[in-house]
C-alpha cells in the first residue's frame, strides 16, 4: 500500500512508522522522495498499517486548489480570451428533458 504526496511536486518531510511496524504481517515501511509504502504479507494488512503511518509533506502554494478551482480557471480563461469551441455533438441536457422514461440513481 502506498501514500503519495497530496500535492504534485511536494516532498516527504517526516515519517513515523513505529505503530505500523508493530502490526502483524508488516515486513517493511519504505520512504521515497514523495511517498511512503508499507509492505506486508497481504494487501489488507499493508493498507491497514498505512493508516497508522504518520506522515508530513511539504506545504506548497497549491495546497488549497481543488479540481473545481482548476475547471473554473479554465472556464474563465476561455471566456476572457474569446476562446472557441472546436467540437460540439448533441444536446445531452435537452435530450434528457425530452425523454419519456428517466431513471434516477
Amino acid at each position: 500500500a502506498i501514500r503519495l504526496a497530496p500535492v504534485f511536486g511536494t516532498k516527504l518531510v517526516s515519517v513515523d512508522a513505529s505503530e505500523a511496524l508493530q502490526r502483524r504481517g508488516v515486513q517493511r515501511v519504505i520512504e521515497l522522495e514523495d511517498s511512503v509504502a508499507v509492505v506486508a504479507d497481504n494487501y489488507w494488512r499493508a493498507k491497514e498499517a498505512l493508516r497508522l503511518v504518520k506522515t508530513e509533506f511539504e506545504s506548497s502554494d497549491n495546497d488549497d486548489i481543488s479540481s473545481a478551482d482548476i475547471a473554473a480557471q479554465f472556464d474563465a480563461e476561455l471566456e476572457s480570451s474569446g476562446g472557441s469551441e472546436d467540437f460540439e455533438l448533441g444536446d445531452a441536457g435537452g435530450n434528457l428533458e425530452l425523454a419519456e422514461d428517466q431513471i434516477e440513481a
